[in-house]
């Protein structure tokens, strides 16, 4: 008996049904081992996937080594700018807006990356 192929779209089936389940799937958390903030992109096997806030490349860590961020843990200067650029976005002011966005991207370059 031969084993048959493996599709991409099996191939997706099969990762996404044993992520589905999972509660710290797109969460931020705590990788405690780099002392680094990262939102749970997945799990392959008993890793997790990370990914910086901002985006870009991802890592991996241990289930040990997570710890999920609550709204009480979370940086108080990111909920200061996003709390400020949402209220110049709701009054219409774009060069506030724009203003903010650039500083919650140089923070979250510096103290999270």
């Amino acid at each position: 008996m031969t084993a048959r192929p493996c599709t991409t779209r099996a191939a997706i089936q099969l990762i996404a049904s044993g992520n589905a389940s999972d509660p710290l799937i797109g969460k931020v958390v705590r990788d405690t081992a780099r002392d680094r903030l990262g939102q749970v992109m997945g799990r392959v096997g008993p890793r997790y996937q990370l990914r910086p806030v901002k985006g870009g490349r991802e890592w991996e860590a241990k289930p040990s080594d997570i710890e999920p961020l609550d709204e009480a843990t979370r940086c108080e200067r990111c909920t200061k700018i996003k709390t400020a650029r949402a209220k110049a976005y709701r009054e219409g002011r774009r060069v506030a807006v724009h203003g903010l966005t650039v500083v919650l991207s140089r923070h979250l370059r510096t103290e999270h990356s």
